[in-house]
């Protein structure tokens, strides 16, 4: 987490967009628990690297975290700084995002 002060007032969500947040990080949760479980009997990392893509195809995984970011983003200012960043770009300046790791040689 950021370190840095994040000023300004509370916000709130409807009990509907909680709720829906809710159901979708507690599917997440314990359907990637269910298949580290069901991965355990395996020995193959690719298996359950399908395993576990395709879990996050066939539930629209990707369209859904995209959404609760949306609605999570929604109670942040847009408004371009001077440092030409918005609200949220600064307060999570400092996320480490995925790269994809140098190929090797072939």
């Amino acid at each position: 987490m950021s370190d840095e002060k994040i000023d300004g007032p509370s916000v709130s969500y409807s009990k509907e967009d909680i709720v829906d947040l809710l159901r979708d990080l507690n599917l997440l949760v314990v359907s990637t628990d269910r298949i580290g479980s069901a991965w355990s009997d395996r020995t193959s990392d690719e298996e359950y690297n399908a395993m576990f893509v395709q879990f996050f195809v066939d539930f629209g995984f990707f369209r859904k975290l995209a959404d609760a970011r949306t609605t999570l983003s929604s109670a942040f200012s847009t408004e371009t700084g001077e440092d030409g960043m918005d609200e949220l770009e600064r307060l999570m300046r400092d996320l480490k995002y995925w790269q994809e790791p140098f190929s090797k040689p072939s």
